[in-house]
């Protein structure tokens, strides 16, 4: 059962302000002077408005969430020293969405002036949420089956309000404080449910920007996706690049041309646009980066290799439970086309883009790639080995900047509105879904003074009937499910097949000149 609920200390004002009255320059720029506190909000974002038959106040998509479970309940006070901390650092968290009739109806963010921003109402952005965790009277000592049945509990909560609308009166994000309480209402854990508006930011920033707010706790022997394991680059041949080169840019520019293959659970939207508001959730448990790292090596793959094997094998078998056909190309060749996101920044221009954030100008800065998912009746090792062979082909190959230097021509051209049309209506309706990969920080941290133990994020599919979000934080993966309602059932199935296909790699890689950790880790 779940009870949501505000303190009563905690009301505040849900008057909507007046819109601003500022004018486009008459050049035709888009952008409003800076004094009118106004950032154009990206069009890619502002057509996910839901239907006008609902509240237009309300946003349903796009949002990033963050999920931070932490070891016990931090003290409103330091709840509260967060979110303040984050508004003032990053004024455009606490920035409201506006349409300026003066510009044709372009959507902005109105920043809060210095004196604003000194007596800003916190408190706006905080809710607090109960949920009581079946089958526990109460005393019982934290364990491995407590873990999972509370784990249990928050995909259900997060599934029943992953499609809750986005108050666009509030700011740019909310902070829901869920706690888990068996019968005597003891809180068995704490979980910290970031939801931030994706036009203020992409994936990358925005969890960099979260981490600012954090504290590092300790420092452990971990690893992340993208640091571990360092094997040693083989050197490709210039020859081979150069074919590599010209293959992928020629998948690219085809890639309107190409059919959806209908054969899986994985469909394109019927109509172009947005799927319905109404998704799912669903997760794995915790991975140890060190188990996949070992797998890995012994399969002479990265941890992202072994991660995306068991993502396919999850979908191959979701799907013939669910009656969808496998055999297509004699059953071994089967693959499907996933969008998976990747972020074109150096270390450097990070750094910029945080400062950028910090001076409230909203940026959303990624390409992407299309790794093909072997969802083949092949065997583990060999899966494997095609995962690690899909995404080293896409190492040695231009085609994130090739598809990064497309979008940016059309917009120059054209403007962000057509970047969105081409987009929508003949690329996203070729892929089944959606992929993003975060590599967390390798040591704990600690929000609100309190650690932060487990770490996880997703974003709406949007466009895409499955989203599939990884992550790594403090020795740990963490991958989730995101899904429209009508075609994917039930994600958190997805969830369970993904952990037996981890595991299943795990077992097969120790048979491989033996020592691989095996089953006997508590966290998967």
């Amino acid at each position: 059962s779940t009870v949501i609920h505000t303190p009563p200390d905690q009301t505040y004002s849900t008057a909507k302000p007046s819109t601003p009255k500022s004018r486009c320059s008459s050049s035709g720029n888009n952008n409003i002077p800076t004094s009118n506190r106004l950032v154009l909000l990206s069009e890619s974002f502002h057509r996910t408005l839901i239907p006008s038959s609902v509240d237009s106040d309300q946003h349903v998509s796009p949002v990033i969430h963050a999920i931070m479970s932490l070891s016990s309940l931090p003290t409103p006070e330091a709840l509260e020293g967060i979110v303040r901390q984050s508004v003032t650092t990053y004024p455009l968290f606490a920035s409201t969405i506006k349409t300026n009739v003066g510009c044709k109806g372009k959507m902005y963010w109105e920043i809060p002036t210095p004196d604003e921003l000194s007596s800003y109402d916190v408190k706006r952005h905080i809710q607090y949420s109960e949920v009581e965790v079946e089958g526990f009277d109460g005393g019982e000592e934290i364990d491995v089956g407590n873990r999972n049945c509370i784990d249990d509990a928050m995909r259900r909560y997060v599934s029943e309000h992953i499609s809750d609308g986005f108050d666009l009166t509030i700011g740019g994000f909310t902070l829901t404080v869920i706690t888990y309480k068996d019968a005597r209402k003891k809180i068995m854990r704490c979980d910290l449910l970031w939801r931030i508006h994706h036009g203020i930011g992409d994936g990358v920033l925005l969890s960099k920007v979260l981490e600012s707010l954090c504290e590092r706790a300790e420092v452990v022997d971990g690893g992340n996706l993208k640091s571990t394991p360092k094997r040693p680059r083989k050197k490709v041949p210039k020859l081979k690049l150069l074919v590599n080169a010209v293959g992928s840019t020629l998948r690219t520019l085809t890639l309107p041309l190409s059919f959806h293959d209908k054969d899986t659970f994985l469909k394109a939207p019927k109509k172009k646009g947005v799927l319905g508001p109404n998704k799912l959730f669903g997760s794995s448990k915790v991975w140890s980066v060190a188990r996949a790292k070992e797998a890995g090596r012994k399969f002479d793959a990265t941890i992202n290799d072994v991660v995306t094997a068991a993502i396919s094998e999850a979908i191959r078998e979701y799907n013939l439970e669910n009656g969808c056909s496998v055999t297509r190309g004699g059953g071994r060749k089967l693959r499907v086309r996933a969008l998976a996101v990747v972020n074109t920044r150096t270390m450097r221009e990070m750094s910029g883009a945080i400062e950028d954030f910090k001076a409230c100008r909203a940026t959303n800065e990624f390409s992407y790639v299309v790794p093909r998912l072997p969802l083949g009746d092949v065997g583990v090792e060999e899966r494997v080995g095609l995962c690690r062979d899909e995404m080293t082909y896409l190492k040695t190959t231009p085609q994130a900047s090739v598809i990064r230097r497309l979008n940016n021509t059309v917009r120059d051209l054209f403007g962000g509105k057509a970047v969105v049309e081409l987009n929508t209506r003949f690329v996203i309706n070729k892929f089944h879904c959606f992929f993003s990969n975060l590599a967390g920080p390798a040591s704990k941290l600690k929000i609100a003074g309190v650690p932060i133990e487990r770490l996880s994020n997703f974003v709406h599919p949007m466009d895409f009937s499955l989203g599939v979000s990884i992550q790594s934080y403090n020795g740990d993966i963490i991958v989730n499910f995101s899904a429209d309602r009508d075609m994917v059932k039930d994600p958190m199935r997805l969830g369970e097949l993904a952990d037996k296909a981890f595991e299943k790699i795990c077992k097969k890689a120790a048979e491989v000149g033996g020592g691989a950790a095996t089953g006997n880790d508590a966290r998967v």
